[in-house]
């Protein structure tokens, strides 16, 4: 490696370490791009799953569930709508129209 790059003229050479580090910027960028944008799904399904453990709480239906997600912008797919339904149904054990029996408070 170091006879190649002794045998380099000096442009050469400053070209090649400048497409070197070209594309190591642009590999480096990418990748804490994607590690951002990982970091951030992942706070927003906390929240989302937090939100959601809350209103359960509160006796919230799943169609009530669903509005507030979607008002507050944390519901992007259909199917993981869909999906919240069947789980809060299999959860829950009734439908999810029906509210939750409102548990009396000390």
């Amino acid at each position: 490696m170091l006879d190649l790059l002794s045998k380099m003229r000096s442009e050469e050479l400053a070209t090649t370490l400048i497409a070197i580090v070209a594309v190591s910027a642009v590999v480096v960028g990418v990748l804490i791009r994607l590690i951002v944008y990982s970091v951030r799904r992942y706070r927003e399904r906390q929240l989302a799953t937090t939100l959601i453990l809350e209103m359960l709480d509160r006796g919230m239906t799943a169609d009530d569930i669903v509005r507030v997600l979607s008002a507050a912008g944390l519901e992007d797919r259909g199917e993981e709508v869909m999906s919240l339904r069947e789980r809060l149904r299999q959860r829950l054990g009734r439908s999810t129209s029906t509210p939750a029996k409102a548990t009396p408070e000390s």
